[in-house]
C-alpha cells in the first residue's frame, strides 16, 4: 500500500506492508517535505517549483553631521521613504533654507547591518560583534554595501565617541 504524502519535487511515495498480524506496518521509502534551499534546482518543500534566490540589493548609507539637533531630519515611523540620495539631498536643501552650511555628510563612519530576527542591542552604540559592519563612509560621507537577502535588513549606525546622542521622538516616545 502506497504510504507519505506526495510523489512532487523531491518528495516520494513510500510502501507498507501487511504484517503476519493482519495490520499495516511502517512506511518504508517515502521522502517528506524538508525546508527549502533556494536556488539549488530541488524542490525540497515539494510544492512543485524550486524556491528562487532573492536578488541582492545594494545599500547606500550616509552620516548626517549638523551644528545644531534642530537642523537635524527627524525621519521615524513610516512616513519617509528613504531612497539612495535622500541623505544628500537633505543636506542640499537645509543648506538651502538656512542659507548656509548647517550640515554636510560625514566621512569615517560606520554602519551595522542585520537580518530580521537578531535584536537590535541598543542606540547610542558603537560597534557591536553580532552585527555586520561596513567599510567607513568616504570623503563624500557615503558607504555602500551588498546584502544577499532583500528582506527585513536592519541598518544601524556605530555612534563615535564625543558626538551627543540623537534624542528624537517616535510615536510619541523620545529614543
Amino acid at each position: 500500500m502506497p504510504c507519505g504524502q506526495t510523489d512532487v519535487g523531491a518528495c516520494q511515495m513510500g510502501q507498507k506492508t501487511c504484517t503476519e498480524n493482519g495490520v499495516w506496518g511502517e512506511c518504508f521509502g517515502a521522502v517528506y517535505p524538508t525546508e527549502e534551499i533556494c536556488g539549488n534546482g530541488i524542490d525540497e518543500d515539494c510544492n512543485g517549483r524550486d524556491l528562487a534566490c532573492p536578488k541582492p540589493v545594494t545599500v547606500s548609507a550616509s552620516k548626517i553631521v549638523c551644528d545644531d539637533e534642530k537642523y537635524l531630519p527627524d525621519w521615524s515611523g513610516d512616513s519617509v521613504t528613504i531612497g539612495k540620495d535622500t541623505a544628500k539631498n537633505y543636506v542640499n536643501n537645509i543648506n538651502k533654507k538656512y542659507k548656509k552650511n548647517v550640515c554636510h555628510l560625514e566621512s569615517g563612519w560606520v554602519f551595522q547591518w542585520t537580518n530580521k530576527g537578531l535584536a537590535n542591542p541598543g542606540n547610542n552604540l558603537g560597534e557591536v560583534d553580532s552585527w555586520n559592519s561596513t567599510d567607513p563612509t568616504d570623503s563624500n560621507g557615503k558607504t555602500t554595501f551588498t546584502v544577499d537577502s532583500t528582506k527585513d535588513i536592519y541598518v544601524r549606525e556605530a555612534m563615535k565617541p564625543g558626538y551627543l546622542n540623537f534624542s528624537g521622538k517616535m510615536g510619541g516616545r523620545h529614543f
